[in-house]
């Protein structure tokens, strides 16, 4: 007989904690049609994905430092992302 391997196969959503964005105002740029980036309260800013939608990525000190942190993150280019 064999064996069946019914191990089941990671996703991003698995690595995240559950800081997801509940709001998505219908006018926000995606970038890279992946992500945006918003202003936090404390002035941070953090990128939100599209696919888990409303999920945080990265924050960050400055608008250009999550951009460049969010297009370098491996996760984005994932098989992962695109499940």
């Amino acid at each position: 007989m064999t064996e069946m391997n019914t191990e089941r196969k990671s996703k991003l959503s698995d690595s995240f904690g559950g800081t997801v964005e509940q709001i998505i105002p219908p006018d926000v740029e995606w970038i890279d049609d992946a992500f945006y980036i918003k202003e936090t309260r404390f002035g941070l800013f953090t990128s939100v994905l599209q696919k888990p939608l409303g999920q945080h990525l990265i924050t960050g000190p400055t608008y250009d430092a999550v951009l460049r942190m969010t297009r370098w993150h491996p996760q984005m280019y994932s098989r992962w992302y695109y499940e």
